[in-house]
């Protein structure tokens, strides 16, 4: 297997990785996810998109954060 093979292998391993585990977010934690962690979007734009205060919209970034953490951390451990 060549590098360039191996390496479309990893990135392959890594979407589906990441698209699990963004799957297990409740809608309004993957939109907060999606525009704090992609876009760099502040929490008071991501309060006015999804309707929330400021800090309810921080709130649901670090949740996002969190479950996205313990989903990879989770397929780590069944990788091993």
């Amino acid at each position: 297997m060549g590098r360039d093979d191996e390496l479309a292998g990893r990135a392959t391993a890594v979407e589906g990785a990441l698209l699990t585990a963004v799957e297990g977010l409740t809608a309004e934690e993957r939109m907060a996810f999606v525009l704090d962690a992609m876009f760099g979007v502040p929490a008071e734009e991501i309060a006015a998109i999804v309707g929330c205060s400021p800090a309810a919209a921080r709130e649901l970034v670090l949740r996002a954060r969190w479950r996205v953490r313990a989903a990879q951390a989770r397929l780590g451990a069944l990788e091993k």
